[in-house]
C-alpha cells in the first residue's frame, strides 16, 4: 500500500508541475500559454516518471531486503553456535 502511495505522490507531483509548465512552449522556445491542460507529451513523461520511480525503488528495496536477510541469517547462525557451546 505504501508503494502505491509513493507512486501516486509522484504522479500527483508530476501533474501539478506539468499543469503549470508548458512543455511544448519550452521545447519550441515560444511564449507559454495560460492553458493548464496536459498534453500527450506531458502525459507520457508522467507515465515514464511513475514507471521509473517504481523500477528504481523496487530494485533498491530488493537489494536492501537481500542484505537484511543475509545479516539476519548470520545473526541466527551465531546464536545457534553460542547456544550449542
Amino acid at each position: 500500500m505504501v508503494w502505491l502511495m509513493g507512486i501516486a505522490a509522484v504522479k500527483m507531483g508530476c501533474y501539478w508541475f506539468f499543469s503549470g509548465f508548458d512543455m511544448h512552449a519550452f521545447l519550441l522556445l515560444r511564449e507559454p500559454e495560460k492553458d493548464s491542460a496536459i498534453s500527450n507529451l506531458e502525459f507520457l513523461l508522467m507515465c515514464a516518471l511513475g514507471i521509473g520511480y517504481s523500477l528504481v525503488f523496487n530494485h533498491l528495496f530488493l537489494r536492501a531486503s537481500k542484505r537484511l536477510g543475509r545479516a539476519l541469517k548470520k545473526q541466527l547462525d551465531w546464536d545457534e553456535i553460542l547456544k550449542s557451546s
